[in-house]
């Protein structure tokens, strides 16, 4: 008797994301003022989608990919939006969540008129332009924006996905369906007038 064992192996995503703040005269970027160097939580969607690729669902492939010459973000506010959701509403990127007001979205829901904060600052510059370097299973993008307001931000996470579609019914939310990953337990840290944040996101598969 032939006896068969199967074992399934699940798929490991790690993602490492290097985060570093600078003045906006340290033109070449060589002190900055904040380093982290962190791991991120990888989400669910990120992971499903990459199980149907490996059973051949080619539709898969265009949903997961993600290029900061298509489709990124391009401003780094949400601004004041006279619409139930923001201005950068479908856009793709990095963004973080910061303790300040970046714009407000204003609509009726059906219940008289409502407004919502949005306290998202998106890394609208991508530096990994046309696409994300890639070598083997490593796949890294860089994105930046400076905070040019005069209210000290804390930073206190960071999300990278697909979708942007945070609105007057969810202000907080970032990708909800389509996010690729996230670092939750950030420790906090401030950018002033003028700082640049810059973030290298990468990802590992295996």
């Amino acid at each position: 008797m032939i006896y068969t064992y199967t074992r399934t192996t699940p798929i490991e995503v790690f993602g490492e994301v290097d985060i570093k703040v600078f003045d906006k005269e340290d033109l070449v970027q060589m002190e900055p003022k904040v380093s982290i160097l962190t791991e991120n939580d990888t989400a669910p969607y990120l992971l499903e989608e990459l199980n149907k690729l490996m059973f051949g669902n080619t539709s898969s492939q265009s949903s997961i990919q993600l290029t900061t010459d298509t489709g990124w973000f391009t401003d780094r506010y949400a601004g004041t939006s006279g619409e139930t959701y923001t201005t950068q509403d479908g856009k793709n990127g990095i963004v973080a969540h910061v303790n300040r007001t970046t714009g407000y979205v204003t609509g009726d829901l059906g219940g008289g008129v409502e407004t919502e904060a949005i306290g998202h600052f998106y890394l609208f510059q991508g530096l990994s332009t046309p696409n994300p370097g890639s070598t083997d299973k490593h796949v890294t993008w860089t994105a930046q924006s400076e905070w040019d307001k005069e209210l000290t931000a804390t930073v206190n996470g960071l999300d990278i996905g697909k979708d942007y579609n945070a609105g007057l019914i969810q202000p907080a939310t970032t990708f909800d369906q389509e996010e690729f990953a996230s670092v939750e337990n950030l420790s906090p840290f401030d950018i002033e007038e003028d700082d640049i944040l810059k973030v290298t996101w990468t990802m590992t598969i295996g």
